[in-house]
């Protein structure tokens, strides 16, 4: 059964949700904009014949329907109890669980902890995965051994079986060195015939140095394409972190967007989803050695929904966070231990800012992924100079218009916005994103006649018909319009 947290009071929306997301509701709905009602009257979109949809659902979750959700660094047991005076807990029970399916976390990518050295602690996170209904990735570095291919069966049957598994943790971050090996891995994975079950790789952005781990050139597609030429994969998944010292910060997202164009394209290309982490907080310390931790570039508020928004219209087909957890070697930074810029949790077991980002984030989530995961990406409409400098792909609608929708127009000339373009069902559906994680604007969807609309924003759905759909929309905010 598909579990839904919409819990309204966390986002103290208060009466400014009965008006969402019209921009004249205050003056009593806008013009030519109505509730749908049994006597409305509009015009009825022609269904045309289905796109091809690429999805994976789980069972465990709740089915082909439910977006997966989940994120790195999952629940585990810590190797030391206390750190400076900070006493760490076990984060794999009960409590831990509960605030992750609240916030509506329904699988989890790797945990520090392996099958082999930390089993018991494995086995308990598999069963808590189950009790909330949630799917487990297991990390279990002998099955990736491709010189251990004989004993990958055995090795299985161990963990397989249980009901919230569904995979294996391969490999992050893989260069192209790397895939002749990896294909091994997953050709004799595939020949043991698991049913929805899958090997996890998670592959590299477009920044990263090096792509072909031996020192010579490779463009991001042929890093993308070559993958896929070696390795079996069901799906794609990658991570781009755009609020980094080795990313764009918020001033330039222009390689953001090309990466997820080429994510997008090559995924389409070999038929299956791609699936993208969502940066939750920064400066990391993958060395462990201190560090500074005072330049500005932790994703905000907005800056979270806008990197979760943008991804979605895009066409991603699932959602991950970096991190869930906070890793240990995170906290040590040059004015001591730190526990609260990164990930949902601190490693102390704190609950962190981005944690109530991602828990708002994911109740839009939960009321529109039916939608999502049955729909095809058609292609992405930008408003605005900003955004249509930054989105120069082949994804990129350069008319304006699709299908029914005409165009959109903003309040000023400043604002910027994009929509991205689905078939769904054969009918339409358009997700809209503020493109500002500043300020709130105001766009309006333009069409050829008067039609119905289900509107989702922020967890809750509203029905209206008119010519033109007028939205607020809060920075870096998402909305679904689906057409009737």
């Amino acid at each position: 059964m598909k579990k839904r947290f919409l819990k309204i009071a966390a986002l103290a929306l208060g009466t400014a949700l009965a008006c969402a997301p019209f921009a004249a509701c205050a003056d009593g709905g806008s013009e030519g904009l109505e509730l749908i009602g049994a006597n409305t009257q509009y015009t009825v979109t022609e269904k045309g014949t289905p796109e091809p949809v690429y999805s994976i659902g789980f069972d465990i979750m709740g089915g082909k329907d439910v977006m997966p959700i989940g994120g790195w660094w999952g629940p585990y047991e810590p190797q030391q109890d206390v750190v400076n005076g900070v006493e760490l807990p076990d984060y794999v029970s009960d409590y831990y669980f509960g605030l992750m399916q609240e916030a509506g976390v329904n699988f989890t990518v790797v945990s520090p902890e392996t099958w082999g050295a930390n089993k018991q602690s494995v086995e308990e996170a598999l069963d808590l995965s189950a009790k909330y209904n949630m799917g487990y990735f297991v990390y279990d570095p002998v099955v990736s051994d491709s010189g251990k291919l004989d004993t990958m069966q055995e090795r299985l049957d161990l963990y397989m079986s249980h009901p919230a598994c569904i995979g294996v943790h391969s490999i992050d971050e893989p260069k192209a060195n790397a895939f002749d090996a990896l294909g091994k891995v997953y050709e004799r994975f595939g020949e043991l015939g698991y049913n929805n079950q899958y090997l996890f790789t998670n592959l590299l952005p477009n920044y990263a140095a090096d792509l072909s781990g031996a020192g010579s050139p490779m463009v991001y597609e042929e890093y993308l394409r070559e993958y896929f030429e070696k390795v079996d994969s069901g799906f794609l998944s990658f991570d781009h972190y755009p609020f980094t010292r080795a990313g764009m910060g918020t001033d330039n997202m222009r390689q953001y967007f090309e990466n997820l164009s080429a994510v997008r394209q090559v995924a389409e290309e070999n038929e299956i989803p791609f699936w993208t982490f969502i940066q939750l907080g920064g400066q990391w310390n993958d060395s462990g050695a201190p560090r500074d931790i005072t330049y500005p570039l932790f994703p905000s508020e907005a800056e979270t929904y806008w990197n979760i928004n943008t991804s979605l219209a895009y066409g991603a087909k699932a959602i991950e966070y970096y991190c869930i957890f906070q890793p240990i070697n995170y906290i040590y930074t040059l004015d001591g231990f730190n526990f609260e810029h990164f990930a949902m949790f601190g490693a102390a077991g704190n609950i962190n800012s981005w944690y109530y980002y991602a828990k708002n984030a994911d109740m839009q989530i939960q009321a529109i992924d039916h939608v999502l995961m049955n729909a095809s990406s058609e292609g992405i409409i930008t408003l605005g100079r900003t955004a249509s400098s930054n989105i120069m792909g082949d994804e990129k609608i350069e008319s304006g218009s699709f299908r029914q929708l005409t165009g959109i127009t903003g309040e000023t000339e400043d604002t910027n916005a994009i929509v991205g373009c689905f078939d769904y069902l054969g009918g339409t559906a358009l997700y809209v994103v503020n493109y500002s994680v500043y300020d709130k604007q105001q766009v309006t969807l333009h069409f050829d006649a008067k039609y119905g609309y289900d509107v989702v924003q922020r967890g809750r759905k509203v029905s209206v018909a008119g010519k033109d759909l007028p939205l607020t929309l809060e920075a870096g905010e998402g909305v679904l319009v689906t057409l009737r």
